[in-house]
């Protein structure tokens, strides 16, 4: 059987509640209203406070922690409006204060130099001025007294434009960190450290730059510089924002190159020269107009030249007389004085292939007729030798020289220098060892002697 519901309790419980919360409705609505104010920049509201002065507190309060930070700079806020409202509820001022902290923005007033789209900001424009004004002498040498160089103009590549503006503290710049950066287009330069087997070309490819930029950004270095392990290069790619323009003229002095005069001769041998008179180099002042593009001259134009000594031609005669290769078949004194020490024949139980002939220390050695280098070196108990062919069956062998002079393949002339006396080799003094072929048949060289 089921069990009877009781109804009864339940709405009395509900007719006593009823009036509570009518009663607590009733209460609020009576409390007293208060005026708070939305605080709004740009429209935008930051948050909600009893009093504008709090707002006004936590403004100073932030604009003196930058003062203290950036004391170079003065601030301002930005504008703010408030729009009153009445209302019962009560408002959190703290931690309507953080969030006015947190979101709003003090800037510092400045003023930017602007290089069509690219800009740097200072602290004023006495600092913007000479912000420009040391860009330009930048690159503007200090001139000696004694140099002849007139500046004419320099300019930028874009005209600076001053102006007033709102700038985040941290990018308000010094003067000098404001044209380094102008110049370079960063204040931050990137570093390479060399590595083992590292070279010049290797490390500017890696950074996209030239052997020549490599050398620009370090001018210590030269392009045959041995680079050390753990050396450090600068390898920045600078991007100026703007190009110092300086127009100048240049008073050099230059030496005018002297020309040469060649005399035909045709009594004299192909190769052989006589000076006839030395060459002296002129003198020339030139007036140049350069056009540099930050320290880097674009454009030279020569305005005026004036000579101030001539320079002097050298005279030489030249033989165009061609030396025959092929030998006359007599034959002269291989040397200069000398005596005939030993004959070509049998000696001391041995056959002697050669001619002997005596003399000085180094005096010189000649060819015995015209020919062809065929040897020039060492050879064993012979010492220096140097064999000629004579292009007519004949040829000539020479012996311990202490030097030689001439080189396989060289043509020489009849009583031409070869090399110097000796006692080179297997040699019992000094002396010239001659040996002379006819068709590969060693013949006596003093019957062939004219």
């Amino acid at each position: 059987m089921l069990k009877k519901i009781h109804f009864v309790p339940i709405a009395i419980v509900f007719l006593l509640i009823i009036p509570f919360f009518s009663f607590a409705k009733a209460d609020k609505s009576n409390l007293p209203l208060k005026t708070v104010y939305h605080v709004k920049i740009n429209g935008k509201e930051i948050g909600t406070v009893s009093e504008k002065e709090i707002v006004e507190e936590a403004i100073q309060q932030k604009i003196t922690q930058l003062e203290k930070q950036y004391p170079q700079l003065t601030f301002s806020a930005p504008k703010i409006t408030y729009e009153a409202e009445r209302t019962s509820h009560l408002v959190a001022d703290d931690a309507s204060v953080k969030q006015i902290h947190e979101r709003l923005k003090i800037k510092a007033n400045a003023v930017t130099i602007m290089f069509g789209e690219h800009s740097v900001a200072v602290k004023n424009k006495t600092d913007a001025n000479k912000v420009i004004e040391q860009l330009k002498s930048k690159y503007v040498p200090s001139l000696q007294p004694k140099e002849q160089t007139n500046i004419l103009d320099v300019s930028l590549s874009t005209k600076p434009v001053i102006k007033e503006a709102k700038v985040e503290p941290e990018n308000v710049l010094s003067v000098e960190d404001a044209v380094n950066y102008v110049a370079k287009g960063t204040l931050e330069e990137q570093i390479h450290t060399v590595r083992e087997g590292e070279v010049l070309s290797t490390i500017a490819k890696q950074y996209n730059l030239t052997t020549e930029q490599i050398l620009l950004l370090n001018p210590d270095i030269k392009v045959d510089s041995l680079l050390q392990i753990g050396q450090k290069l600068n390898v920045t790619v600078y991007q100026p924002l703007v190009d110092v323009i300086v127009k100048e003229q240049a008073r050099q002095i230059e030496e005018i190159p002297y020309e040469i005069e060649a005399i035909p001769n045709e009594k004299m041998y192909k190769g052989d020269i006589k000076v006839t008179q030395e060459g002296k180099n002129g003198q020339k002042e030139v007036l140049y107009q350069l056009t540099k593009k930050n320290g880097q001259i674009v454009k030279k134009e020569v305005i005026n030249e004036t000579i101030i000594e001539e320079p002097v031609k050298k005279i030489v005669i030249k033989g165009t007389k061609v030396l025959s290769s092929r030998g006359t078949g007599r034959f002269a004194w291989p040397t200069v004085g000398g005596y005939i020490s030993s004959r070509m024949g049998y000696r001391w139980g041995e056959f002697h292939k050669g001619t002997d002939i005596a003399g000085s220390s180094s005096s010189p050695i000649l060819a015995a007729d015209n020919g062809t280098v065929t040897f020039a070196g060492w050879d064993g108990d012979y010492g220096n030798k140097v064999v000629i062919n004579h292009r007519n069956g004949f040829k000539t062998v020479y012996a311990h020289m202490n030097s030689i002079t001439v080189k396989r393949g060289q043509t020489v002339a009849k009583g031409s220098k070869i090399g110097t006396m000796g006692s080179t080799g297997e040699s019992t003094g000094t002396h010239l060892h001659i040996e002379l072929y006819n068709n590969g048949k060693l013949v006596n060289f003093l019957q062939y002697l004219r």
